[in-house]
């Protein structure tokens, strides 16, 4: 094999990896899908009629808003045990749990 008919292949066959990375890339948005999916579930169970907000974050992870009477008169701390309580039960992976970059537990009064 000649020096251009090696260049040739080693060129398709970055082109096949790049498409490949390219690919993987593109499975989150689907486990983004399931992880909110999860956590709507799991949060509404306790927080039924309270506002529950789940959006997208950056690359991939989410952000959760949970607004409550439940939390007045809590410290933050507490407030956050009782989110990451509910989300230890949920049935999400490590992955999943680490997509959660943003956990807001708030009080009505606080938003007045």
């Amino acid at each position: 094999m000649n020096k251009s008919a090696r260049k040739k292949n080693t060129k398709k066959a970055s082109k096949k990896a790049a498409k490949k990375v390219t690919t993987r890339q593109r499975s989150p948005a689907k486990g983004a899908f399931d992880l909110k999916r999860k956590l709507e579930t799991s949060l509404r169970e306790t927080f039924s009629n309270d506002l529950v907000d789940i959006s997208d974050g950056y690359k991939g992870n989410v952000h959760v808003l949970v607004v409550s009477r439940r939390f007045d008169g809590k410290s933050e701390f507490e407030r956050q045990e009782m989110l990451h309580e509910i989300i230890r039960t949920a049935g999400l992976t490590k992955q999943q749990m680490g997509k959660i970059s943003l956990l807001l537990a708030m009080s009505p009064s606080e938003i007045k």
